[in-house]
């Protein structure tokens, strides 16, 4: 039986060509901001943020033909005007079996009494279960995080602080199994003493590939601000095995506001976080690839960039083909949005460019990415046309991606390095015997090698391309087996 394997078109894996901005705030007010983006399982794009026209409120738009047009915003919260944008506290939201899951920090209750609120939609986002409270009603709580787990199990993590000083005291962990109609008691995420959590820092949860949850933050030891993480068992409730994940000895007085990015893709793990080289700001990726278990040394995302330059709040994801895909805040144009990517093989980020359209120099921060596996859904807070939230997206949409697929019978599972210069290893897996071809497909579609490697047997292999007689530029590696065909984009450097 033959098997359609995530085939994608030469047009699509140019990873570099991101749709104009589209404008999603529109009709909703002046002042937009701290927006979240989540792409369900029928490709529809979900986008939340707040709107400062009228106090504080959580508005909601979403686009059915991957980001062209978003439909008329509407708000959320049905108690007016109290949703807290402190710091970078925004609503966040999650999609699971037709569930829309949001939630948000709220005053209503007076300031001393913020509280994470929670909100779902089972019609698609038409309409909207009145909000309510699931945070600790006994304190002041802040920076709510949520996803949901590959069986649909909701995840929450936020701050809580003493209500009388707002002294910062733990992270905290619930979870409802019912989608939402109940949450569990709490969980205290920060039970060890070895590193103290950054108060004005947000969090980010992970579900691993074992199903083991992970918390990634930003330390503050003495000043020390540094990404650690820790861990909990699929089925526990305690949290401990403390790891940390960077060692920049970052060293800062004032709170950066700036936490880690993290996503997952299989047993590959993506980190990206901010910390400073010679006082500057900069953006820094670690890469797993066993399930959070040990990590890669710590890769600039974009070393052409000057010294000078200021990079922050960076967010990450994992699509077809081991591909990680960054985002940040960059200086250079006063305050731009950054994209770069890398295999998961690969120790250096290329594609690197600017993803609003704008050409102006003002300014654009809070960037957010999903994906839906294949392509990469981004938006931002953009000040062009007052302030206001902005997408854009990798999709093609004559990507020709199969609908029947079994990425496990033949997959591959890096191509490095990439950017290469003289050899490039390619390694693979099969589930059953097969002939392997490969035939490498320069930037024209022209075929420019064919080479027969033989019969393979079940497992891991490494085969190799020497592109020493061809031209600099971009090539397709297409490797077909008995059972699929699979294509990845390297850039050859001479």
């Amino acid at each position: 039986m033959k098997y359609t394997v995530i085939i994608i078109s030469l047009l699509s894996i140019l990873c570099a060509d991101f749709s104009a901005n589209v404008q999603v705030s529109a009709n909703s007010g002046s002042y937009n901001k701290m927006p979240d983006v989540a792409v369900d399982d029928a490709g529809a794009i979900h986008v939340i943020w707040i709107n400062n026209d009228n106090n504080k409120n959580v508005f909601y738009a979403k686009s059915i033909d991957h980001g062209g047009t978003f439909s008329t915003p509407v708000q959320i919260n049905m108690h007016n005007g109290y949703v807290s944008d402190i710091m970078y506290s925004g609503p966040k939201i999650t999609v699971f079996g037709g569930l829309i899951h949001v939630i948000w920090a709220d005053q209503r209750n007076g300031y001393d009494e913020t509280n994470i609120f929670y909100s779902q939609s089972t019609d698609g986002g038409d309409t909207w279960t009145e909000e309510v409270p699931i945070g600790d009603a006994s304190a002041f709580n802040l920076y709510p995080e949520i996803i949901t787990s590959e069986i649909g199990k909701i995840h929450v993590i936020y701050y809580s602080y003493n209500r009388r000083f707002l002294n910062f005291e733990y992270i905290f962990h619930i979870t409802s199994s019912d989608s939402g109609q109940t949450f569990s008691d709490d969980e205290i995420v920060n039970n060890y003493t070895e590193a103290i959590p950054c108060e004005c820092c947000p969090a980010e949860i992970l579900i691993l590939n074992d199903g083991t949850k992970m918390v990634g933050f930003r330390n503050d030891n003495n000043d020390i601000r540094d990404t650690f993480a820790t861990f909990s068992g699929a089925d526990e409730t305690e949290w401990g095995s403390l790891t940390r994940i960077s060692f920049d000895d970052y060293i800062i007085s004032a709170c950066p506001s700036s936490g880690p990015g993290m996503s997952r893709l299989g047993e590959e793990v993506a980190i990206s976080y901010m910390a400073a080289m010679d006082n500057t700001k900069k953006v820094f990726l670690k890469v797993s690839r066993d399930d959070a278990s040990s990590f890669s040394d710590s890769i600039l995302v974009d070393p052409s960039a000057a010294a000078d330059i200021r990079q922050d709040h960076p967010y990450t994801a994992i699509t077809d083909g081991n591909w990680i895909h960054v985002i940040w805040e960059d200086q250079r144009g006063g305050n731009d949005i950054f994209y770069g990517g890398m295999n998961v093989s690969s120790g250096e980020l290329s594609n690197i460019q600017v993803l609003n359209d704008d050409g102006l120099d003002v300014t654009q921060m809070a960037p957010q990415m999903d994906d839906d596996g294949h392509f990469v859904y981004i938006v931002w807070e953009d000040y062009r046309d007052t302030q206001q939230i902005y997408f854009t997206s990798n999709y093609v949409p004559d990507a020709n991606v199969g609908d029947e697929i079994n990425p496990t019978a033949f997959e591959i599972h890096g191509v490095y390095p990439n950017p290469f210069n003289n050899n490039l290893a390619i390694d693979f897996s099969l589930k059953q015997p097969s002939e392997i071809k490969l035939a490498v497909i320069d930037i024209s579609g022209r075929a420019v090698k064919n080479q027969y490697f033989g019969q393979y047997s079940p497992g891991n292999h490494s085969i190799s391309w020497n592109g020493k007689n061809h031209s600099a530029g971009v090539y397709f590696i297409q490797l077909t087996s008995d059972q699929a065909v699979q294509t990845r984009k390297v850039l050859y450097l001479k």
